[in-house]
């Protein structure tokens, strides 16, 4: 199956508490360059369009 695009958060670092977001728990931090590299793998023929968050 392929997407049209694709959201990838890279942190869940923000300090806002936003209604929408799912990231409320208390452990907050930065996606690994291991990880990233990993999901990059997977994920690479998905989507058209990738979009990355920090």
């Amino acid at each position: 199956m392929k997407f049209k695009k694709l959201y990838i958060e890279l942190s869940d670092i923000c300090g806002l508490k936003c209604d929408f977001c799912p990231s409320k728990k208390a452990l907050r931090g930065v996606m690994s360059v291991e990880n990233f590299s990993k999901l990059a793998r997977q994920i690479w023929d998905k989507s058209e369009i990738f979009t990355f968050h920090l």
